[in-house]
């Protein structure tokens, strides 16, 4: 990297170019690879090693910047570094040692995102290349260049590889739409595109996802309430509160039991499509292991443990999580583990929060939005405990920002990247 972070001089690659062409695409080649827009196509090795290669050398060039960041943020280095020493004990050691060191440089590469770029960039990083991975989707709807629907049960998939990643892309996408139009003064533009993404969001039949991006809906009602004043609040609070009641009445003289019928329109069940079962299994596998687990992802590929193919055999597809990151944690490494990941989860929470209250920025806004969906759908998918997920990249970023807000608000130190 070559541009001075700081205003303390640092080094500069003799390959100037190069450094700044790498810190311009960082954030959109990043998430264009972690959010699988090209593992279909067969290029996820490729993109990874790319984003590897590329975050080592920014590192490199920045070392002083990212230790910062990384003493600072020690916390979030627990889970990780816990799941590298399970491989003393995992049923799967040689399995676990690998995808241990993939999640422990995935939260690398979410502190240096944390640490040099601005909430705008991350999220508008975040936003383009979402946004070309939906309308490419829709387009693959029509064109079929490959199959845009799960070929066994009929979900739209787009050019993604299940129902709930594309899912999951929705809900980022809607929250950097908001952060983008906000910032750019066109919430309304960023409000009816965010309603288009209900079309692909209800063809995708992700009843969690689709829970989710409705509640992202209320980030230009919380902002407004936040930064109008006298009557201009007034009136959204009002406006608000007087939605809820309706509401609450309107189902009420219905008598209408939303979440069965949500769960019946998208043709889910009392069991959260076979949830209710996997979790059964997995707090059997935790009676068995209580203290330190069974080894980071161990259960799903040491081919010792007959409950997987039970799971495989009930769900008639292959399944490697258990639809719960507390109960993933559980199996994997324990109450040991357990205990490290609500603890970290609860920190990070309060942070963003704080950092939200305190500040009160748009930035801040979507960052704790974001940490509510991971923390809401950490209940029913497995998010923020693997590597290569966006989803904790984004957890440990959002982190990183939070801590940088208060060691430098008072700080004239201008970083560059971070300008908004």
């Amino acid at each position: 990297m070559t541009v001075a972070l700081r205003k303390d001089p640092v080094k500069t690659s003799p390959l100037s170019w190069l450094g700044s062409f790498f810190d311009f695409i960082y954030p959109l080649l990043l998430f264009a690879i972690c959010l699988g827009t090209f593992t279909r196509f067969g290029l996820d090795s490729f993109g990874w090693l790319a984003i590897y290669g590329v975050t080592a050398y920014q590192v490199i060039n920045n070392f002083q910047l990212f230790i910062k960041s990384a003493i600072s943020s020690w916390l979030i280095f627990v889970v990780p570094v816990l799941t590298l020493v399970s491989t003393f004990w995992s049923a799967s050691p040689g399995h676990t040692f690998i995808v241990s060191i993939q999640f422990i440089y995935t939260t690398v590469i979410g502190v240096w995102l944390g640490a040099a770029y601005s909430p705008y960039r991350i999220f508008l990083g975040l936003c383009i290349a979402a946004g070309v991975g939906v309308i490419a989707s829709s387009f693959n709807a029509y064109l079929q260049i490959i199959p845009a629907f799960s070929e066994a049960d009929g979900f739209f998939i787009g050019i993604y590889n299940h129902k709930n990643t594309m899912g999951r892309i929705l809900v980022l996408l809607g929250i950097s739409l908001f952060l983008v139009g906000i910032k750019l003064k066109h919430v309304w533009v960023a409000t009816i595109l965010a309603i288009l993404l209900l079309i692909p969001m209800v063809a995708a039949e992700s009843a969690t996802s689709l829970v989710m991006l409705l509640l992202v809906f209320s980030i230009p009602a919380i902002w407004l309430i936040v930064t109008s004043k006298g009557s201009v609040r007034l009136t959204v609070i009002l406006g608000v509160i007087g939605a809820t009641l309706l509401m609450i009445a309107y189902l009420s003289v219905v008598d209408i039991d939303l979440v069965k019928k949500l769960l019946g329109e998208l043709g889910k069940d009392s069991t959260l499509t076979g949830r209710t079962f996997i979790w059964s299994v997995g707090w059997r596998i935790f009676e068995w292991k209580p203290i330190l687990g069974v080894g980071f992802d161990a259960f799903w590929n040491a081919g010792t443990f007959d409950d997987v193919r039970a799971i495989y055999l009930a769900y008639g597809e292959g399944i490697n999580g258990f639809h719960n990151a507390f109960i993933e944690v559980l199996v994997s490494l324990g109450l040991v583990g357990e205990t490290a990941f609500i603890i970290t989860m609860l920190v990070v929470l309060y942070k963003v929060l704080a950092w939200f209250f305190v500040s009160r920025s748009i930035g801040s806004l979507c960052a704790l939005y974001m940490i509510l969906v991971i923390v809401i759908t950490s209940f029913l998918e497995v998010v923020g405990f693997r590597g290569h997920d966006v989803n904790h990249i984004m957890f440990v970023a959002m982190y990183v920002l939070s801590l940088d807000y208060y060691k430098n608000r008072n700080n004239l130190e201008v970083k560059v990247l971070r300008t908004e």
